[in-house]
């Protein structure tokens, strides 16, 4: 295997390594988001509760 081949699958590799953790990060962006929303339901929901 030619140096260039190896530096090739070495950037194929951190390229494949880093698009599953950015994978992973926008999941867990989207989690957050999902989590925040149920608790400003959760909040809008009590004070709901305390006008009434």
């Amino acid at each position: 295997m030619a140096k260039s081949d190896i530096k090739l699958n070495i950037e194929i590799n951190n390229y494949e390594e880093l698009s599953a953790k950015a994978e992973k990060l926008i999941n867990l962006i989207k989690e957050a988001k999902q989590l925040s929303d149920e608790l400003k339901d959760s909040i809008n929901g009590i004070d709901f509760l305390n006008l009434s």
